[in-house]
């Protein structure tokens, strides 16, 4: 098989290889945003045995962490990113976003509301830019454009539309302070990780059940995944200090275990949420119906808890820390035309 330096070509080429790559990843749960590199990397490394340059006789590809930096595979890496944005048109749209699901109360109707977790400044254009990861507010953050479908704020008084911002602010603020802590958590511990990653999990299942507006039960399961996150986050933190966690649901117990010094306030907060055996009988129906009021009381509760527990963790304070990060070399393309031939096979 070879393939000249165009796209469509390289396409009908390599689509049956592509194709078999991306079940691969989907099958060890790769995240559809991460997959472009890994596909261009395997594409060349399994079925592509030799490149063959112009003025070059042709030659094995070599390794990944040699060749991800030459001009052939920053063609091929831009192509197979092509083609994953035509098969998933809508992903691809968010292939270069991290942010952190939320939900926000306006005028007693929750949104959808997506905060950016990272912020980058250029440092020079097209070549470098600085990373941060902040725990609070910037300057420059507009809190409403983080909002799916927004409201049509004119529609408002003026005290809705104080409290709305004051809201998002305060959701916003503790969603950005829970994941610069939990980046930066040392996890060499599998078990940690593993249990840390329920915090993430649960909280992005409430915020959805929340969003369920005219969803029978969903607040009630709302609860439950609030409920959870809490846990997680305490055991997380129990199991990186302590190498063991209690087996129980009662965040009295854990946050005695974690004894924080600051314990008394994270008690006061776990005694405005439902017990974890009332959050339990919501799952089934029993008990009363949270109001939506109520869960996002609950819900932003929930989340000053988790912001207080994770703020202990071992590990990084990427709040406090800037990285510098240079373009990655497969995305910079010079002038020049390559014409460049890849000869490939299924190599066994």
């Amino acid at each position: 098989m070879s393939t000249e330096n165009t796209s469509e070509n390289f396409h009908e080429a390599v689509d049956p290889f592509l194709d078999l790559i991306d079940q691969g990843l989907g099958l060890d749960e790769v995240a559809v945003s991460q997959r472009p590199f890994k596909a261009a990397c395997e594409l060349v490394d399994k079925f592509i045995p030799l490149i063959h340059l112009k003025d070059e006789q042709p030659r094995p590809p070599g390794e990944i962490s040699k060749f991800c930096n030459e001009e052939w595979f920053k063609h091929i890496y831009l192509d197979v990113e092509k083609w994953y944005q035509k098969r998933y048109p809508k992903r691809a749209e968010n292939f270069k976003k991290n942010s952190m699901f939320g939900v926000v109360l306006i005028a007693s109707t929750p949104f959808e509301f997506d905060v950016p977790i990272t912020e980058s400044q250029v440092e020079v254009e097209g070549e470098s830019s600085w990373l941060s990861f902040p725990a609070n507010l910037l300057p420059n953050d507009n809190v409403r454009d983080w909002i799916y479908n927004p409201p049509n704020w004119e529609t408002y008084t003026n005290d809705i539309v104080r409290k709305a911002d004051k809201d998002m602010n305060e959701v916003a603020t503790l969603l950005r302070r829970i994941s610069s802590r939990m980046i930066g958590a040392s996890l060499e511990d599998e078990i940690v990780k593993n249990i840390l990653a329920g915090v993430r999990i649960h909280l992005r299942s409430a915020a959805i059940l929340i969003n369920n507006e005219g969803q029978e039960g969903s607040f009630a399961r709302a609860q439950w995944e609030l409920q959870m996150a809490c846990e997680s986050a305490y055991k997380g933190y129990l199991q990186q200090k302590n190498k063991s966690f209690p087996e129980t649901h009662d965040l009295f117990t854990l946050n005695k275990e974690a004894d924080f010094p600051n314990f008394d306030s994270k008690h006061q907060w776990i005694k405005n949420l439902p017990r974890w055996w009332d959050s339990a009988n919501l799952r089934y129906g029993l008990g009363d119906h949270p109001s939506i009021i109520g869960i996002f009381k609950w819900y932003r509760q929930s989340l000053k808890i988790i912001a207080g527990v994770v703020e202990n963790l071992d590990g990084i304070n990427l709040s406090e820390a800037r990285l510098l990060l240079q373009k990655p070399p497969w995305l910079e393309i010079s002038s020049d035309t390559i014409g460049s031939n890849a000869e490939g096979n299924n190599k066994e």
